[in-house]
Order: C-alpha cells, then structure tokens, then sequence
C-alpha cells in the first residue's frame, strides 16, 4: 500500500491498468506466500508500465527505523510543501502554504480559506476526479465518509521557507485523467487481498522482519477492548471496568521492562507522522490513527509515530488514549515514539485542586474507585517517568513537547546531558529549582523540554525582556522560561537542526508557524474545552518534504 501517493488498483487508475489489475489472490493455485504472490504481482505491474511507456515511482525500500548517523545534523535537507490539505466537514480545501502563514499570522479570516490563481492543484484521490489546475476557485469538493486521510495529503512540488514566503509558480497545465467512479462492491482490505493493492511501494511494507513478527496479543487486546467500548456516534465509552482494570495492569507490567531500556533522546527517522497534544480526546486520535494505520497494523505502515506528550488531563478519555497509544508502543516499540509533555508529571496530572475532574487522578478514581482508581494512577505515572524527552528526525528536525533548554554561557552541551545514559528518569520533574548541581540541572533541563514555549513579542522590555542568549521569563510563571529569535539560532547552528517541532499551545488551526517557519506548533486535540479549534498533524516524507494535516472541529 502506498503512501501519499496514487493507488494502482482496480478500476482506479485507467480503463487499461483496470483491466490489467482485476484479478484477486483467490484465483491463484494454492501454494506461494502472500509475499511470493504479491512480489510477482509487482513484477508484471512493472512490466505491464514499462510495455506502455508509463513509469512508475522509483521506492526508497530501506526499512523504517532509527538513522544511521552517529552524530547529529544528517545530510538530508527538509523544506515546507507549498501545499496543506484542511480536512472540513463541508469537504476538503485546498490551500497554498502562503496563505497558511499569512493566516497564523492574523491577516487572514481563517475561517473563509481560498485557494488563489496558481497555487499547486492536489493530486488525484481515492475516489475522486482529478482536481482542475488553474482554477480561480477555492478548491473546495465533496468529502466521503470513507475517506482515507493517508491518501488525501495534496504532493506539492514547490517549497517554501524562511522569514519570506513566496507564492507557488503556475505548473504547466496537464490534460485531466479520466474520471474515476467510486466501486462500493470491493471487498474489504485483508492481507488475503493483498494484491488489489499491490504496487512498487507495498514492499517497503511487506519485508521479511515486517511479514513473519508475531503481533503481541496483549496489544491486539488493548486496542479490541478500547475500540469495542466506544460509541463513536455518541462520543462514549461503555467499560466493563473489571476487565479494563485486569488489562492496564498487564499493559503496565509488559510495558515497563521496555520503557525502561528507552534512551531520554530518541532518533527517529522519516517517514514519519508527528502528533501535538491529545489530551483525552480519544475521537481525534483514533480517527487519525485509523486512516494512518494499514490494516490496523503499524508492521503493515512505512512510516513512524512521533507524539509530543500532554496525553492526559483536561480532555474526558485520557486513560483511553494512554491505553491506546501504550498498545501501540507495545506492537512495535521502534516505530513508536511516546515524548513526555508537561502533563506526564504526577504534580500536573494530579493536582485535583487546580483541574478537578478533568484531573487524570480524578478520571482513574471516578472509572475504578478510590483505591484502585490511585494503583491505576500510579502505575501509568511509573511508565511516564520513562518516557523519553526529546527526539529528532533523520537528525534534522528536533522534537519535544514545549521547547529548547535553556543556554546560560560557557560550553553548549544541552543535548550532550540529555543524551548521556546517566540521564535519570525523572519521577517529577515541574519544580522550576535554578541549577546548582549536575541533578539540579538535569531537571532544569526536563523541565524546559516540556514546558518552554517562544517568544511573541521579541522586543518587551522589563521583566519580559529576553537575554543576551535570546531566553528570558515565562507569563506560565517562575522559573518557566520562553525563548526567541537569537536562541533558536544558536540551538539550530550548534545541533545542525533545521526545524524545531513542538506542541504544548493550543492554536485555532492545530498548527502554527513561528520564527521564520522555523518553529511549527502542533495541537492535535479539535474543540478543545469547547473552543471549536481545529487539530493539526504533521507529515514529514522521504523526499525531505513536510507536508500539514488539519483536521476541523
């Protein structure tokens, strides 16, 4: 199954290639593998191409995993797609990235969105005619229920970067494909179907490793139990809690032996999808992961996950979520990566006194009674203190949840700490103590990972003004610190990062840009506490593109 890419399948494509590919795996004499069968499937696809002069996608096979490099600052250099799809429930818009800027920036209504003359049309979807190219319209169509968001990402040609963005050039106009009707009558997507799907890129899905490891059938477990429980349509969970309690617990104790093995700095390489805050919003995470996911099952999904913390609290479903993305780690701890965000704090996500019953605390005890409610509490706590704090892709793109540690002069080697192996795994860490020691420091590092946001306004005086090393103090207060301009400039320079993702603020949109496109917020919760705000994921590709996912309320 491919990627952000179009789908060579059945009555998809053209009348020729239709006819080419309407066959199915039950046809074939008992015997050859599903990889046997599906990598012959790709060679007569190849033929088939190659005997029309039509060619396909040269794939990347290289197995998703940690990069190569031993030092930070790879060789691949990313850049912006001039191209974001908005995912509405009046349909899908399509917008240049120059209008998302001018947007985030407050100069834009938002919420009327247009696509101006020459802005880079999207490509074909699934069941979707080809999109006209220079049209004066917004591009704005009809949304299926059955839509996979992993297939309606537009593939901008063109980027954008820097303090100045340019608008995208008129691309040469191109005779548009046939129309594509939709067939409801195909069977649904199994591994017994297969080669329906079957295309150059399947195989960067289906290697050997990939083919034959055992799902772990506590995780399939976890996610059955959380799926079957909820009422989607009425946004509810129905839990046998006994049950619930018995799988949390083994969940935890699994968990914990794996978690602790992790490294604070994890590296991560593309491609890979990178999630903001959830905060119990169990609705937005699960429809994401259900159109990023093949099959249910990351071994069949050439990407990775990167989740930026603050999992918990304020939202209704955060134990929901926790179990969720936990079975996910569980499946295939490489190809998950779950940061720890200001929330994964036992003084955050048990302070009843300032969230009350949004509190994490509250929720386990309100599910499971007092006592238990307080062992599930606690257990889950145990495996957040074990959640790694930053991490980076393919060396060029640093991710954490709130932001860059501070640099107060003499040797730069914030990151060095970080990643030294005697890095403790803090079990709290929001004390916002000044560094007086190697363990002091540590947590002053911790803590400016998670709870450090960017500057606004550069150029406030007083006790808002920043220091001679770009950092200064914090509205969120004492001892939280915020950072700007020169800051940046010094972190990327020193680590050799090109763009810093972070989440931590929630913004109208779900994603914001910031210092030049250097920084890109990210809030994957939609209508957070009733603020009808959209929620954003980011997707970086192969190619060194990062392509932006908004999803409305």
């Amino acid at each position: 199954r491919s990627y952000h890419s179009n789908v060579y399948t059945g009555k998809r494509l053209n009348a020729n290639m239709s006819n080419f590919l309407e066959c199915s795996i039950l046809s074939e004499p008992p015997g050859p593998s599903i990889e046997e069968v599906l990598r012959r499937r790709v060679e007569q696809l190849e033929s088939f191409l190659k005997k029309h002069g039509m060619k396909a996608p040269t794939p990347d096979l290289t197995p998703p995993g940690t990069p190569g490099e031993e030092c930070l600052g790879g060789a691949k250099n990313f850049k912006l797609s001039s191209s974001v799809l908005t995912v509405t429930r009046e349909g899908m818009i399509h917008k240049s990235l120059a209008d998302i800027l001018m947007e985030t920036a407050g100069r834009v209504d938002v919420r009327e969105p247009d696509t101006p003359a020459g802005s880079i049309s999207p490509r074909k979807i699934k069941d979707f005619e080809t999109a006209s190219q220079g049209s004066d319209s917004p591009r704005r169509r009809t949304l299926p229920d059955s839509i996979s968001l992993i297939r309606s990402v537009s593939a901008g040609s063109n980027s954008s970067s820097g303090s100045q963005t340019k608008r995208a050039s008129t691309p040469t106009k191109k005779p548009l494909q046939p129309k594509i009707k939709k067939d409801r009558n195909l069977p649904p997507l199994d591994a017994a179907l297969l080669d329906r799907i079957a295309t150059v890129h399947s195989l960067a899905a289906l290697t050997d490793k990939m083919m034959h490891r055992p799902f772990p059938p506590l995780s399939r477990q976890a996610m059955d139990y959380v799926a079957s429980s909820y009422n989607d349509v009425k946004n509810v969970f129905n839990h046998d809690t006994e049950k619930f309690y018995t799988i949390i617990k083994k969940l935890c104790a699994e968990l914990l032996p794996i978690l602790e093995k992790e490294p604070m700095y994890v590296r991560q390489s593309s491609p890979c999808y990178t999630f903001g805050d959830t905060h119990g919003n169990y609705a937005d995470v699960s429809y994401f992961l259900e159109n990023i996911i093949n099959f249910l099952d990351l071994a069949y999904t050439p990407c990775n996950l990167i989740f930026l913390g603050d999992y918990v609290d304020r939202g209704t479903y955060g134990l929901e979520v926790v179990v969720l993305l936990l079975s996910l780690k569980l499946s295939n701890p490489k190809k998950v990566t779950l940061l720890r965000g200001n929330h994964e704090d036992p003084l955050v996500n048990g302070d009843v006194r300032h969230y009350g019953e949004s509190a994490f605390q509250r929720q386990c005890q309100r599910l499971f009674g007092v006592n238990a409610g307080m062992d599930v509490w606690k257990e889950i706590n145990g495996l957040f203190r074990h959640f790694p704090l930053a991490a980076d892709i393919d060396g060029k793109i640093f991710c954490c949840h709130g932001g860059i540690p501070r640099y107060e002069g003499g040797v730069d080697d914030r990151l060095e700490v970080l990643m030294n192996p005697s890095f403790p795994h803090l079990e709290m860490f929001s004390t916002f103590e000044p560094a007086t020691d190697t363990f002091t420091r540590q947590i002053q590092i911790a803590s400016d990972l998670c709870w450090s946001d960017p500057k606004d306004v550069e150029h406030e005086g007083g006790y808002w003004e920043l220091n001679e090393y770009g950092f200064g103090n914090n509205t969120r207060g004492d001892g939280v610190i915020c950072f700007g301009e020169k800051a940046i400039d010094q972190f990327c320079e020193r680590y050799g990062f090109q763009f810093i993702f972070r989440a931590h603020q929630e913004k109208s949109d779900g994603l914001k840009l910031a210092k030049s496109a250097r920084v890109i917020t990210i809030f994957s919760s939609s209508d957070y506490e009733g603020h009808r705000n959209g929620a954003g994921v980011l997707f970086v590709n192969r190619e060194g593109e990062i392509r932006m996912i908004m999803k409305s309320a």
